[in-house]
């Protein structure tokens, strides 16, 4: 796909508050071509289309879908390809389809996305042979880390005749990483969805990792995160010595930790791997498990992670925790919102672009670097 069209009907919308007695759908703005951060977004999705179809991952759907058509009375479609041998089919149609008709993407802080990294909701797909993925569900992704990765975007581009600072560098390698993992890890539930077509299409209880799941549902993406890296994902920001005053801590770049199940060790991703990931080299990691490489990881203190002397939750800066409890009501995307954003309205009438996998892979390893959104 070098070079040519890779993934194709990309739309982000930023979603603010609606006004009281506004419409449905007034309160979603559609990028253009021209928005940093729907190019930051599009690298995004570019990235977790690559991890979703490199070899490593292909192994870890394959047992995935197996573990699923096992234990559910599911869709036609794919459980006759299941009957019939055909899982590496099942997991090809899928991953095509995703990247010729990509989801919507919301970049949102509005309600209880305001404290997580992403969410997807469902929407009752097609009972036939055929997958629409924008007809299929929505995906958020949290506008306070994607505006954090935006503005590191921005502060390399404007610093690209000299060199960027290493704070930016480093911000925008963790958190092109995090979210870019965020994104995968949505699009598996979608593939959940894919394969039981059905709203509420839960992953069975017993396919899930660490602390996540109920006796009546799983966490696919929790699963597939274990089974991809050898644990769940999970980040803070760093707390450093002030520059300026060394007597002082700041808050520092993030830091990518994978937890074990029982959450009593905990790895950080070092940079080296950092850098490999973003360069498309997951067979280098992933073929195993990426805590078992030497040097891709280091053991941190688990103790320290939600201890404020040597880290801080990204999502917010600790000033504003009482917003962020309004913002953290509950709220989730309406079946109303949800109906708006994968209508015909929006589908058939609302420009979609297009973008070429050369542009996003370069633009992961150097944001500086052009990424042209041809509208289709």
């Amino acid at each position: 796909m070098s070079g040519t069209t890779y993934l194709s009907g990309l739309r982000v919308f930023r979603q603010r508050s609606r006004q009281v007695g506004a419409a449905v759908g007034s309160e979603f703005e559609l990028l253009g071509a021209q928005s940093l951060t729907f190019k930051t977004v599009a690298s995004l999705a570019g990235f977790a289309l690559d991890l979703l179809r490199s070899r490593p991952n292909h192994i870890v759907f394959k047992s995935l879908t197996n573990r699923i058509l096992d234990e559910r009375d599911l869709h036609q479609a794919p459980m006759k390809l299941y009957k019939e041998g055909k899982s590496d089919d099942i997991v090809t149609t899928f991953l095509e389809d995703i990247r010729c008709s990509f989801p919507h993407i919301v970049v949102t802080d509005v309600g209880h996305i305001a404290v997580m990294n992403g969410r997807t909701t469902k929407r009752n797909c097609d009972a036939g042979n055929n997958f629409y993925p924008q007809k299929s569900g929505v995906i958020e992704l949290n506008a306070i880390l994607v505006g954090k990765l935006v503005d590191a975007v921005a502060a390399i581009k404007a610093n690209r005749r000299s060199s960027p600072s290493t704070y930016d560098m480093e911000v925008y390698r963790a958190l092109h990483v995090r979210l870019g993992i965020t994104l995968a890890h949505e699009l598996v539930h979608l593939y959940t969805h894919y394969l039981v077509r059905r709203q509420q299409s839960h992953t069975p209880p017993n396919i899930t990792y660490g602390p996540y799941g109920d006796d009546r549902k799983g966490e696919s993406g929790r699963y597939w995160e274990e089974r991809l890296f050898g644990g769940y994902i999970d980040m803070q920001d760093k707390v450093e010595p002030d520059p300026s005053d060394s007597r002082k801590l700041v808050r520092g770049p993030p830091v990518i930790g994978i937890w074990d199940g029982h959450q009593r060790k905990l790895w950080q991703i070092r940079t080296k791997a950092l850098d490999d990931l973003l360069g498309r080299e997951f067979s280098k990691y992933l073929g195993d498990q990426l805590i078992d490489h030497a040097g891709a990881t280091s053991a941190l203190r688990p103790e320290r992670w939600n201890d404020s002397r040597y880290y801080l939750d990204p999502f917010t800066d600790p000033r504003d925790r009482a917003r962020e409890k309004d913002r953290a009501g509950g709220w989730e995307l309406s079946a109303a919102q949800v109906n708006y954003l994968v209508s015909e309205q929006v589908r058939d009438h609302a420009p979609k672009y297009a973008v070429s996998r050369t542009e996003l892979q370069r633009f992961s390893n150097d944001p500086t670097l052009a990424v042209t959104l041809r509208v289709m």
